[in-house]
């Protein structure tokens, strides 16, 4: 179980940005009515390695965990983070890119992506930017949103839900809900696994502020529900949006993707035509015609390899 502020007392605890954790739990004794009430069922508890955990799959042996804020602030996350399951050790992140920030021409953190030390936690910019509190009142100067709803979201993916799909070629892909930045992200399971911080290969748009998120059975859809705005206090209806209740997200996982996820892209963002080509390109390590995929635009001066 992923526990959003970890080993504390969210009742003493009122700020967001606590250290994410996993309650590793016996299910056996969870549902024996003598434990009612008390901890006997916890095994472990483990640290996620970042902060404001929420979504969580597993592996045979990791935790991926989406975290979705940063140190004593709502807005900020970036981190997805692979978990031992036998130790608990911190075994590997990735660090999706920055957004493009809200209109109009907002300018994101200078926040390094890969994260670069020694550098500072990220800061609004130009400094002394007030931020407005969920009270509706001007403070001082913040790092980041501390709260929400606050008109600066969208520079930080702030990832909730994850779910992970396979390609025709038995390639897995890890896709993450993105409530900071309005969509999901793409992220090549083997090159994270093998230690590539930046291993985010696509964005796919939204709705509004998608939270859960979740695989069909025969791998042929990824799903996204959508959940509210971080920026104002409004609320999305849609199961990932954009004209249909269900948004696909993705194609067949186990067939040839092409006409089928160029198809159900197009149908997902008019605006977007090109996104299925996109996809496709992405899965396929390139373009059709051998050259490298493109850049596709991030913020704060990063572009997505």
């Amino acid at each position: 179980m992923v526990n959003h502020h970890g080993a504390i007392d969210n009742a003493e605890f009122l700020q967001h940005g606590g250290r994410g954790g996993i309650a590793v739990m016996n299910v056996k004794k969870m549902i024996e009515s003598k434990n009612d009430n008390t901890a006997a069922a916890l095994e472990r508890h483990l640290d996620t390695g970042y902060f404001g955990a929420v979504g969580l799959v597993l592996l045979p042996d990791l935790f991926i965990v989406g975290n979705a804020e940063s140190h004593l602030t709502e807005d900020g996350g970036n981190r997805v983070t692979f978990v031992d399951r036998r130790t608990g050790s911190l075994r590997g992140e990735v660090e999706l890119k920055l957004g493009a920030g809200p209109p109009p021409d907002f300018k994101c953190p200078a926040f390094p992506v890969p994260f670069l030390s020694p550098d500072g936690p990220p800061f609004l910019l130009p400094s002394g930017v007030p931020f407005v509190k969920a009270d509706g009142k001007t403070t001082s100067a913040s790092p980041v949103a501390l709260l929400s709803p606050n008109g600066t979201w969208g520079c930080f993916p702030d990832t909730n839900g994850i779910a992970i799909g396979h390609s025709s070629n038995g390639e897995a892909y890890l896709f993450t809900a993105n409530g900071g930045t309005d969509d999901v992200s793409v992220i090549d399971l083997r090159r994270a696994l093998g230690g590539d911080r930046t291993a985010e290969i696509l964005r796919i748009p939204t709705q509004i502020g998608p939270w859960g998120i979740a695989a069909s059975p025969n791998r042929r859809y990824i799903v996204a529900a959508n959940r509210e705005s971080q920026r104002v206090a409004l609320g999305g209806r849609r199961r990932g949006g954009a004209g249909r209740a269900a948004k696909r997200l993705g194609s067949d996982f186990r067939r040839p993707p092409r006409g089928d996820l160029r198809r159900a892209a197009h149908h997902l963002c008019p605006q977007r035509h090109r996104l299925g080509h996109r996809v496709e390109d992405a899965v396929r390590g390139g373009h059709r015609d051998g050259r490298r995929q493109r850049p596709v635009r991030a913020g704060a001066g990063r572009t997505e390899q």
